[in-house]
């Protein structure tokens, strides 16, 4: 996932400040409507940076995230960390 390399990256300053407001921008949405089966409390567990981060090794141990458009990507990781557990 480019993306995720990109956004990390110490070359390109502007393009970290501009992924930064995006993941920002994207997790403040999601925490205001959370998608059905996402437990909305988890995602306030969750920064921008700590997000990168966590991708950045789920990528590593599932490749195929990296394959998918960014956003799908961490859709479907925000889904595995943060879908809502069936009540016991």
């Amino acid at each position: 996932m480019h993306f995720v390399d990109d956004c990390r990256s110490e070359q390109h300053s502007a393009l970290r400040q501009g992924c930064q407001g995006y993941l920002f921008g994207f997790l403040d949405a999601l925490k205001l409507n959370p998608p059905r089966g996402v437990d909305g409390q988890c995602l306030h567990a969750w920064s921008p940076d700590t997000l990168l981060t966590a991708l950045s090794k789920a990528i590593k141990q599932q490749p195929e995230l990296g394959k998918q458009f960014y956003y799908e990507g961490i859709d479907a990781f925000i889904d595995t960390q943060c879908g809502a557990r069936p009540s016991s």
